[in-house]
């Protein structure tokens, strides 16, 4: 499997590679103040056969089935509370240490007074809530 995947990585390269090329030379034409048209035709040959021997790439290497092989990620979005928001940036403050009584309360005061941040947070170690 390896092997393939290498394969198919260099010739996915080679594709691209080639397909730059082949376009940067036809725009190279197609802004020349006098295009050739015999190029232009040249060029567009040139695309109909790479577009061939990629299909033939794809084919040999069973690129599709590859893919199909291949399991996606789900990625799940949801949308979070100012709460949640809030709960999670006190952690992160908490762990890197910067967390005080200053920003705690600025961090309440951006998210307003009748939210549903709790009044009290027990700081990690603390046995008494500590009140803002």
């Amino acid at each position: 499997m390896a092997d393939r995947e290498a394969a198919t990585k260099h010739w996915r390269q080679g594709a691209w590679a080639d397909t730059q090329a082949l376009q940067a030379r036809l725009r190279q034409e197609l802004t020349n103040p006098a295009p050739d048209a015999k190029a232009i035709r040249a060029l567009g040959a040139g695309a109909e056969a790479l577009k061939h021997l990629i299909a033939i790439g794809r084919n040999v290497l069973d690129v599709d089935k590859a893919a199909a092989d291949i399991e996606l990620p789900e990625l799940i979005v949801r949308e979070l509370t100012l709460v949640e928001v809030s709960e999670i940036r006190r952690k992160q403050l908490q762990e890197t240490g910067d967390l005080d009584p200053a920003d705690l309360l600025a961090m309440r005061e951006a998210i307003g007074a009748d939210s549903d941040v709790p009044s009290e947070i027990v700081e990690e170690g603390d046995e008494e809530p500590v009140a803002a």
